[in-house]
């Protein structure tokens, strides 16, 4: 599983490389995981789960989704007061926190530590 390339050559590259072996370049792996945190946070925050989705979790961005629209829909359905949209809310920050240190424990491994996970220091 490799979706990051050289930015020189374009060549496929796996993560835990610090330079490309086509063409010797040195690459940025920790900014290609912030750019994919970034995109699965905003994902998160306006669709909960779908930064999940993003990055590869797909169970667990359609279990946080469908948890996210029974919050949002159950006050409607059964006539409650507006304190289930605060639990919304709650579902949509962790939603959004999730995405984040998902992207990192999916790049970098079990615990999103470089010398722990899959990109070494060398």
């Amino acid at each position: 599983m490799s979706d990051f390339y050289c930015g020189k050559c374009g060549n496929s590259v796996s993560l835990d490389m610090r330079t490309c072996p086509n063409c010797g370049a040195t690459l940025n792996v920790d900014a290609f995981i912030r750019k994919k945190a970034s995109i699965a946070m905003l994902a998160s925050f306006f669709v909960p789960g779908f930064g999940q989705m993003y990055i590869g979790e797909h169970i667990r961005g359609l279990k946080i989704l469908v948890v996210a629209v029974s919050v949002a829909l159950l006050p409607a359905l059964l006539n409650l007061n507006d304190l289930y949209y605060l639990l919304y809310l709650c579902v949509m920050v962790f939603a959004t926190y999730d995405a984040i240190f998902t992207t990192r424990r999916h790049y970098l491994g079990a615990y999103g530590n470089k010398s722990k996970g899959g990109v070494k220091n060398g």
